[in-house]
């Protein structure tokens, strides 16, 4: 009984320590040859690291957000004649840029509802909160906020 057990445990570490992280990362980058690029890497292991050329020449800060249901990445992008909400899908590498251009300081991605949530002033002491469906491109109303 002790040997099945040390043999069971013996191949269970064996197992363990040969698998493979599952622990993917992604973000963008601006390269020395100008431009965005995104990037992908497993952890702990930089010689994994691919790059992905854009159209993008810019994007804004702390507005990307990875949809791991999905596999899709998002981003506020720039492109020298538009601005929009960037998408890139690490599992086809197609990369699309729509419309979306409601992005504030105070702007979340729900990656179960696959939703963005937004809250803009619209005038002195009124805020409106919004949400945009990026699968179907439909923006809506939520609600005003009256903050004096």
């Amino acid at each position: 009984m002790k040997r099945t057990i040390l043999i069971s445990a013996t191949l269970f570490l064996i197992l363990l320590s040969s698998g493979k992280a599952q622990i993917n990362l992604i973000g963008a980058a601006t390269p020395n040859t100008g431009g965005i690029e995104i990037v992908t890497w497993d952890a702990l292991d930089s010689s994994s690291a691919e790059s992905y050329a854009t159209n993008l020449t810019g994007y804004y800060l702390t507005s990307s957000v990875f949809d791991a249901y999905n596999g899709k990445y998002y981003l506020a992008g720039l492109t020298e004649t538009s601005q929009g909400l960037f998408s890139f899908n690490t599992r086809t590498l197609e990369q699309n840029i729509t419309g979306y251009t409601s992005f504030s300081n105070i702007t979340e991605i729900d990656m179960s509802s696959g939703k963005i949530y937004n809250i803009t002033a619209d005038s002195l002491e009124y805020y409106s909160v919004n949400e945009y469906d990026i699968e179907t491109g439909e923006d809506s109303l939520l609600g005003v906020i009256y903050e004096p």
